[in-house]
């Protein structure tokens, strides 16, 4: 199976067994984005946790090609082990991530270390902020500093470029794309981002967005599946149906079926997504954009606005958006 790509690899060597192939076409054709998903989540697990309890010399390093090539001296250890758990730790009242980078010289025998560190200012910092800064700090491309990462932060900023590309779907979603590449390149997190963009442009044109999220979320969520839950408690819903943790494969159909549950209701929408707690911020921030999409600013309440700590300056950046925008119209 090959997760990444969310498909059957091997149909050509499974032909010598007539029991092999037929699994594996009952299992391609029932298996849906959300079971792919699910099993992309658990190798993700399994390869960090072997990772981590690997015997150091049975391991089949790949180096980075400036390496191979000569060119280089240093190597990082997540570069090598990209699965292995962050190593984090506290002191006094700063949180600090730990990166090490290790000689690989032809020619040299040390077993030294160089170490560096860096504080993280948030209590809680994203795990693609620090695999991001962590490959930055080495002198990484930025455009290439992201990492493999399936958590719905990824689908944080996808409806402010929505916006800013309102009526330009098709430059909105390759915009999207190589947005979303800075961070996750894991495929289900763009599989999302685009379903997401292309709903959110399409009520922006005019769509209705329970419809719309039929059309274009259907990798993620049916009519089926909003029918069944429609009938259950939301916390059932988001708490045993699917988890209300940060992973896209719960995540994001969590989203769908609150747009789709509360579509005509920005107000009730928003405060049972924060009521059901998990990844509620991000979760919020995906929710409150196809809603948002939906209602207009004039649906929403004032209070959500004028209570803001920044509110002023989120206007003026608003503002300064929209001019922007406007420049670069044809």
């Amino acid at each position: 199976m090959d997760l990444e790509k969310c498909e059957i690899a091997n149909f050509g060597k499974l032909k010598s067994d007539p029991a092999s192939i037929t699994v594996a076409k009952a299992i391609a054709n029932e298996i849906s984005k959300a079971d792919w998903n699910k099993l992309w989540g658990f190798y993700l697990g399994a390869k960090r946790y072997l990772t981590e309890h690997a015997d150091p010399d049975q391991i089949d390093a790949h180096f980075p090609p400036d390496v191979l090539a000569g060119d280089g001296s240093m190597v990082g250890y997540y570069e090598i082990l990209p699965y292995a758990k962050p190593v984090e730790f506290t002191l006094g009242a700063q949180t600090w991530l730990l990166d090490d980078q290790h000689c690989v010289r032809a020619n040299c025998s040390c077993q030294e270390a160089a170490l560096s560190f860096f504080e993280l200012r948030d209590t809680y910092v994203e795990e693609y902020h620090r695999k991001f800064f962590t490959n930055y700090a080495r002198g990484v491309d930025p455009r290439k500093c992201g990492g493999t990462d399936i958590h719905i932060g990824g689908l944080a900023h996808v409806g402010v470029l929505c916006a800013f590309f309102c009526g330009k779907p098709n430059i909105g979603r390759e915009a999207v794309r190589e947005h979303i590449n800075l961070t996750h390149r894991a495929p289900e997190i763009l599989n999302a981002a685009d379903a997401m963009t292309r709903i959110i442009s399409a009520v922006l044109g005019g769509s209705g967005l329970r419809e719309t999220i039929f059309e274009y979320g259907s990798d993620w969520f049916s009519k089926r599946k909003a029918e069944q839950w429609s009938r259950e408690p939301d916390e059932v819903v988001i708490g045993h149906r699917v988890s209300p943790a940060c992973y896209i494969a719960d995540a994001f159909p969590a989203s769908l079926y609150l747009a789709w549950k509360y579509a005509d209701d920005f107000e009730a929408g928003v405060i049972t997504n924060a009521n059901l707690g998990g990844d509620n911020c991000h979760r919020g921030a995906v929710l409150g954009a196809m809603l948002g999409a939906a209602a207009g600013t004039d649906r929403m309440p004032s209070r959500f606005f004028n209570g803001l700590y920044a509110a002023t300056a989120l206007r003026q950046l608003v503002d300064e958006l929209l001019a922007d925008r406007q420049k670069s119209a044809p």
